[in-house]
């Protein structure tokens, strides 16, 4: 009886033990099936980022594309301000050289004036003595005829008026009304200070001219090519201009007439709207190469006061 209740016994211990085992592996079969579940769940969310990532580089790639056109689109507009540029320095060579000739022809004429103003004196001074000679003559025959002395009708005194002051008036106005109709009214103030014709061109009404004429000329400039580079371009221009009016007015000591803070507003202004435009380029050469522009532009205007 013993060994059939050992066996039973064992055998009840070994069901005991599969069953055991059963359970561990059921157990262990779940865990699988839920890590299975978790691992699709995370190779779904995978997927899903991945193709979220792909269409991001894609839009990414087409950006990158926009922006290669707008770059070369932005290298093209950049010659073309660079010729302009050019084309404006050789218009401005062009007029300096100009009035360099002028100046020199005016030089020219201004000797010949001495030359004849001497030659002028010269005769003047025979013409008084003949006259004094023939007036003499003529008290003497009146006196011996009229047995009384003649009161002279010529005046030592009254001396025919030099011309040459005039004429050269005449041509200093000239150089500067050809100055002002050429827009170049700060050298026209220069000259204007260097002839001493204040009386005749006032200063602050040229300055004033100048101001109107540079808000003109970049309204032209900005309504002819809305492009972003011409708007910084043409702000740039405006920004060096409105600095050469400035220093016009502090060398001729001007502050009283015209007020330098109405100028450095504007001046404030447009460098913020310059610099809002700036951030706006893609390209960080297109920015160099403007303030490159900008910083030669404005030593010219400064140079030409």
């Amino acid at each position: 009886m013993e060994i059939p209740c050992l066996i039973q016994k064992n055998f009840q211990t070994t069901i005991d033990s599969i069953n055991r085992e059963a359970s561990s592996i059921i157990s262990m079969t779940r865990q699988w099936q839920e890590f299975g579940g978790h691992y699709d769940s995370f190779v779904k969310s995978m997927d899903e980022r991945y193709n979220q990532l792909s269409c991001i580089e894609d839009g990414i790639k087409d950006q990158i594309e926009e922006l290669k056109k707008r770059e070369e689109k932005l290298r093209v507009q950049e010659e073309a301000i660079t010729k302009r540029s050019e084309e404006l320095d050789r218009k401005e060579e062009e007029l300096n050289s100009n009035f360099k000739s002028a100046k020199s022809q005016y030089e020219q004429w201004l000797k010949k004036l001495d030359a004849e103003e001497i030659r002028f004196s010269e005769n003047h001074a025979k013409l008084q003595t003949m006259a004094r000679e023939i007036q003499e003559r003529d008290d003497k025959f009146l006196e011996f005829y009229f047995g009384k002395p003649h009161v002279p009708v010529f005046d030592e005194d009254n001396e025919t008026p030099s011309t040459r002051s005039k004429s050269k008036t005449l041509i200093q106005s000239g150089l500067i009304e050809d100055l002002i109709d050429k827009d170049r009214r700060l050298q026209a103030i220069k000259h204007v200070f260097e002839f001493n014709l204040g009386d005749k061109f006032s200063p602050a009404d040229l300055i004033q001219d100048h101001l109107r004429y540079i808000r003109r000329s970049a309204k032209f400039y900005k309504e002819k090519d809305a492009g972003l580079s011409n708007q910084i371009v043409t702000i740039t221009k405006e920004i060096a201009d409105l600095k050469a009016v400035i220093k016009c007015i502090q060398i001729h000591k001007l502050e009283d007439e015209i007020p330098l803070d109405k100028i450095e507003n504007s001046i404030r202004k447009r460098e913020e709207t310059k610099i809002g435009l700036v951030k706006l380029g893609p390209c960080t050469r297109s920015k160099a190469k403007l303030d490159q522009l900008e910083q030669e532009r404005i030593k010219k205007r400064l140079r030409s006061i």
